[in-house]
């Protein structure tokens, strides 16, 4: 395999990529690992040109891409409903992260 992306930020599955990639293939780690946790990679295998590499969003340019996406999102032109899973205003934010921390509320919007 050339490719692996790794999403769930779990050690074990990091490792897991590493070992089904070729030579010269690239483990993309997106997930988020808790902090602190180690992975274990045989050494030996670099010299086969194995890659490993951390995303961040996607490796999104912040600064050029959000008001890209904004005005797609007023012009009709990327629709979000989908995306969504809850809307609340600033002011139930907190709630909002409880949410977050009990796995529920992953695409929520904040309105202020």
């Amino acid at each position: 395999m050339e490719w692996a992306f790794e999403v769930l930020g779990n050690p074990r599955t990091i490792e897991q990529a590493w070992e089904l990639i070729r030579p010269g293939g690239t483990v993309v780690v997106v997930g988020l690992s808790p902090k602190g946790s180690k992975v274990t990679l045989p050494a030996f295998d670099f010299i086969s040109e194995k890659n490993i590499r951390g995303c961040f969003y996607g490796s999104s340019r912040f600064h050029a891409d959000i008001p890209v996406i904004l005005e797609r999102i007023k012009t009709g032109r990327m629709r979000i409903e989908g995306m969504v899973s809850h809307t609340v205003p600033l002011e139930e934010l907190e709630e909002a992260f409880s949410r977050l921390r009990n796995g529920d509320g992953m695409r929520t919007v904040v309105r202020f």
